[in-house]
């Protein structure tokens, strides 16, 4: 089996969706118990790193610079809205 960013990224989209189907199952047994909320934010930073990683292709590929430094911009922005 070749393994490649593409097959990587299928991968982790599978892992997140599992992840967040664990943790909506797990908050309706338990009424919103913690762990629910652990996964859940597992869950949700995977999506967040595909998303940063896809984005950056695009962005790379459009061979500006005005790309990127929004790209940067942009993910910095995502970082410090999550950890506030």
């Amino acid at each position: 089996m070749k393994f490649n960013l593409k097959s990587f990224l299928s991968i982790m989209a599978y892992v997140a969706v599992v992840a967040v189907g664990v943790a909506l199952l797990l908050q309706a047994l338990l009424k919103g118990e913690q762990v629910a909320g652990i996964i859940k934010l597992v869950a949700d930073v995977i999506a967040y790193l595909m998303l940063v990683i896809y984005s950056f292709a695009y962005a790379k590929s459009r061979r500006s610079v005005v790309f990127v430094i929004v790209w940067i911009i942009a993910v910095v922005l995502i970082v410090i809205s999550y950890i506030i």
